[in-house]
This record gives C-alpha cells, sequence and structure tokens, in this order.
C-alpha cells in the first residue's frame, strides 16, 4: 500500500488544485494504521504517515505505541515516534526521535456528541540539537450517529502546541484545525476505517518571526485486528 501512497498524494495534491490560488503552501497526507487487542484492555498500534509537499515527500513517520484504558472516562499511552523530514520542505530527510506519553479523557456524550480531550508529552530528539519538550493539547468531537452502509460520520478537531526550545520566547508555536468524515469504505470489512480530512495548520518560523499557514488533504485508512 505505501507504493499507492505517492499516487494517493498527486491525486490529494489535484484535488487541492481546484481551490482558488493562496500564498500558503498545500500538502498531502497520507496515514495507514494497524492495532490489536492483545489482552483485556491493553492494545498495541503501528502509525506510518507519509506528507507529500513541495513536489516530494517531505516528512514520513512511523509511530509504535500501547494504550491500556484506565476506566471509561481515561486512557494512557506510551510510544515511540521515529521521523524522517526536511527543513523547510527542503533538504535532505533527516531523522528526529520522538518518545511520548499520551493521557485520553473522554467526556460524557451530549446532544449527540461524543467530546474527548488528549493530553501529549513529546521529548524531542532533532538530530545535530539538544533535545527538548513539546506538550500538545488536542479537543476533538465526533458523533454518535452516522449514515448511509458506510457509516459516514463528521468529526472535528483543535490542536495546540508548546515547546519548551533552548533560544524560542515563543512557547506556543503550532495549532493546528482539521475537520473530516470517517467511514467504513468496505461494509463487508467492519475492521477497515477510513478519515478524509481537510486541516488548517498555522506554525511560527524557526526565528518566531511570522506565522505561516499550510493547507494539509489527508487520508487515513486503519485495520483492527
Amino acid at each position: 500500500m505505501k507504493a499507492l501512497a505517492p499516487k494517493v498524494a498527486v491525486l490529494l495534491l489535484a484535488l487541492a488544485g481546484t481551490f482558488p490560488a493562496r500564498a500558503a503552501d498545500h500538502q498531502a497526507w497520507i496515514r495507514f494504521s494497524a492495532d490489536a487487542k492483545v489482552f483485556g484492555d491493553f492494545t498495541l498500534r503501528v502509525d506510518e504517515e507519509l506528507r507529500y509537499g513541495h513536489g516530494a515527500l517531505v516528512v514520513e513517520e512511523l509511530t509504535m505505541s500501547g494504550s491500556y484504558r484506565l476506566a471509561s472516562w481515561l486512557s494512557a499511552s506510551v510510544g515511540h515516534c521515529i521521523a524522517r523530514d526536511r527543513k523547510g520542505g527542503h533538504g535532505p530527510l533527516q531523522t528526529v526521535q520522538r518518545p511520548l506519553v499520551d493521557f485520553t479523557f473522554y467526556a460524557p456524550a451530549f446532544a449527540r456528541l461524543k467530546p474527548d480531550f488528549r493530553t501529549r508529552f513529546e521529548l524531542c530528539d532533532h538530530h545535530g540539537e539538544k533535545p527538548f519538550m513539546r506538550y500538545r493539547e488536542r479537543l476533538r468531537l465526533r458523533t454518535d450517529w452516522s449514515v448511509t452502509d458506510f457509516k459516514i460520520s463528521p468529526y472535528c478537531y483543535e490542536e495546540v502546541f508548546l515547546v519548551d526550545r533552548p533560544g524560542r520566547e515563543n512557547v506556543f508555536d503550532q495549532n493546528r484545525f482539521q475537520a473530516g468524515v470517517s467511514l467504513k469504505p468496505l461494509p463487508s470489512v467492519p475492521a477497515l476505517s477510513c478519515n478524509l480530512y481537510y486541516m488548517l495548520q498555522h506554525s511560527l518560523s524557526p526565528r518566531g518571526s511570522q506565522w505561516r499557514a499550510t493547507h494539509i488533504y489527508g487520508l487515513e485508512l486503519a485495520y483492527s485486528f
């Protein structure tokens, strides 16, 4: 499936080209995921994400994690992300290591909405740089209803990034808003799920002098064993 990713990215960027031209970047993100319950409420998960922009692969991430449902309203996860990215979207791919810890809080459903709140701590180890901490907060809204046999259901989330980085005065340096639909692309295979989304990402420049917008068109495929 990874071999198909560049073709899917070209299609997503071609669809993006139907929108009016803007100064901001346009990217296509594709993620493949697989998870399995190994015992009780403990789940192992593997994610691979490919990000395309500037006519090439700009980021590749492989994340391995294990999560445990501590209560009906709380889950915890530990994992490790190995990423390769191009600084500024150009140059050679450089390796980044990010150990991470998540806590996700699930609020009671109301008005057919299911909110959850995720807190993530990451230790970012960029090649040739001093490691630094990054703190991420995500608020997501999903619904408890769907339409058609494909179980199409809308969702959205907002995520903010806070960093404690040497030489960086600004703690808040990135924001993401995502809106999309989740669905079952093959109703006869309930273990396979898919997300199609649009994301608007604002990132602070390395010198902290200006914000840059990136328009992202994404596809996520997940399989649960």
